[in-house]
């Protein structure tokens, strides 16, 4: 019995090493591991899993099942899956090596360090191989990276390792950006090294650094030409978007950043302040002086899709004659942008006619709209069947 045990064993091992597939431990804990990676002086292999990831579906399917990849991890490393939201081992795990995002692939030494990490899925066998690789290497992989930046965090070609290690790890890294940019002065920002970690790293239009640069844009266009423009653009616009998003819409913030942007001679920038000043009236549902602002506006900023959007916006929340004349006015001028064939653009003229008491005129632009030939979600086809039957008791 024990000879047939032992030779049923060793030909599923045998398959396994055939077919592809990675031999993650069974029950495993973060103790048994390394107790298991001490014993055989391995490292811990570690996939930090969640069953609704779909990335983390597929490189369980695709990639620890390749032959070539199961075979290197199978040789090199203890392997162990763990689900973060397992409320056991799993979400200790994540806690303890600070797992933001899934898939994560964790790299454990046998005294439980972390030697090295990634997140994400990427599709080509080779780069695990490759990352497997890093990992073991002590001059390459994250903990050799993260421990050079610590002992000189000022030092920026340390820092920008650092950052592009961190990076790839859904690791939050505006403190360690916020410490290296305050040990600067602000006269070594146009420095070429700090520059590059500048505008690939802040987003905040309002930081000083930001500020600092908008006010000498100048000197640094004369060193770095297009890109401080485009630099001072993206973090505006970023920023911009970041508080309109945020849950309790900050208002006295928001007009200082409108009103910091103001004061900058920068065409791009001051072309995008209209559309933000909409974007403010629509954040605070401040339905009467949106409109007004469109009607004196709206015609020179608002492109086809805004404005299908602010024409349902007027019909939705208001009964004025001139905004629903205007809203009329630019739902025929996106219409015969679009050939008179678009569902959504249909829908929102029927919701204008409607509104102005045209009720026969919106029924058969509402009837039209289902005729498009689109392919339409059940929701969409519901709502214009509900508008349709809504218009049609209005007319018995």
């Amino acid at each position: 019995m024990k000879i047939k045990y032992i030779l049923t064993v060793f030909f599923y091992y045998s398959l396994s090493l055939y077919f592809g597939q990675i031999e993650f431990e069974k029950n495993p804990t973060l103790e048994k591991l390394k107790a298991k990676a001490k014993k055989e002086k391995k490292l811990i292999f570690i996939d930090a899993y969640t069953t609704w990831c779909g990335p983390c579906k597929w490189i369980s399917a695709n990639i620890f099942t390749d032959k070539d990849v199961a075979a290197y991890y199978n040789k090199n490393f203890i392997n162990a899956k763990f689900d973060m939201e397992d409320q056991g081992e799993g979400s200790t795990i994540g806690e303890l090596y600070k797992v933001m995002c899934y898939p994560n692939l964790l790299f454990i030494d046998s005294n439980g360090k972390l030697v090295h990490r990634i997140a994400g899925a990427e599709q080509d066998p080779i780069f695990y191989i490759q990352l497997g690789e890093i990992a073991k290497s002590s001059d390459k992989n994250f903990s050799f990276i993260e421990a050079n930046y610590r002992e000189n965090p000022s030092d920026p070609q340390l820092f920008k390792a650092y950052l592009t290690a961190v990076s790839n790890t859904c690791l939050d890294y505006q403190n360690e950006l916020e410490t290296f940019l305050s040990s600067l002065n602000e006269n070594d920002y146009i420095k070429e090294d700090n520059w590059k970690i500048i505008t690939e790293n802040v987003t905040d239009f309002n930081s000083k650094t930001t500020r600092y640069i908008a006010d000498n844009a100048n000197q640094f266009s004369e060193k770095y030409g297009d890109e401080v423009v485009g630099f001072l653009y993206s973090t505006f616009q970023q920023t911009a978007y970041d508080l309109l998003n945020e849950s309790e819409f900050q208002l006295d913030k928001y007009n200082s950043l409108i009103q910091s942007a103001k004061t900058m001679d920068i065409e791009i920038i001051s072309s995008l302040l209209p559309i933000f000043e909409v974007y403010s009236f629509e954040r605070q549902s401040d339905w009467e002086n949106l409109f007004e602002y469109l009607m004196i506006n709206g015609d020179s900023i608002l492109d086809s899709d805004s404005k299908n959007r602010y024409s349902y916006l007027i019909a939705e929340n208001s009964s004025s004659e001139i905004y629903l004349k205007k809203a009329e006015q630019w739902m025929k001028e996106v219409l015969a942008d679009s050939g008179g064939e678009n569902w959504n653009a249909l829908d929102t003229y029927a919701h204008v006619l409607f509104k102005m008491n045209r009720t026969r005129e919106a029924l058969e632009i509402a009837e039209k709209s289902l005729e498009t030939g689109e392919e339409l979600e059940e929701a969409q086809l519901e709502e214009t069947r509900r508008f349709i039957e809504n218009i049609k008791k209005t007319l018995k």
